[in-house]
């Protein structure tokens, strides 16, 4: 399962680089500020399956003090059929921009859509892997 989500997070942050040509990522996988610099800005990177029900990228209460401590925050939303292929998405005004809830005794934030801007699609062979990892970790049988 943890190869998996690495394999996922990796290939999301492997997109942002190639999107930017002046991203810099991090040498340390496990940097608890930051995935990479743009310039001088900070950046972090999340590849996540967007939520049906609130059309929003949910984030556990782990991560929000990095997201917090960054710069700029990009979605990559992973697919649901590979024909949808990569969405990267550029959270904005990512700060103020979320709804906070709880979910399972956990507090959590939603990132919604509606505040997400759209920065590209990808549709190589990275789609088929990110699609068939996340399939391999998924919790609520989506894909089914």
């Amino acid at each position: 399962m943890a190869d998996s989500a690495f394999t996922i997070g990796d290939i999301g942050e492997q997109l942002i680089n190639e999107f930017y040509n002046r991203a810099v990522r991090t040498d340390d996988w496990y940097d608890n500020k930051k995935d990479g610099k743009i310039n001088n800005l900070t950046y972090e990177v999340k590849t996540f399956r967007l939520n049906f029900k609130t059309q929003g990228f949910w984030v556990d209460q782990s991560q929000f003090k990095k997201l917090d401590g960054v710069d700029l925050l990009f979605f990559v939303k992973v697919p649901e059929k590979i024909e949808d292929g990569l969405v990267l998405y550029l959270a904005t005004n990512h700060h103020t921009r979320y709804e906070s809830f709880s979910h399972k005794g956990k507090n959590m934030r939603s990132y919604p859509l509606t505040f997400c801007l759209e920065l590209g699609r990808i549709d190589d062979n990275r789609v088929k892997i990110v699609y068939d990892n996340s399939i391999s970790i998924s919790q609520y049988k989506r894909y089914a």
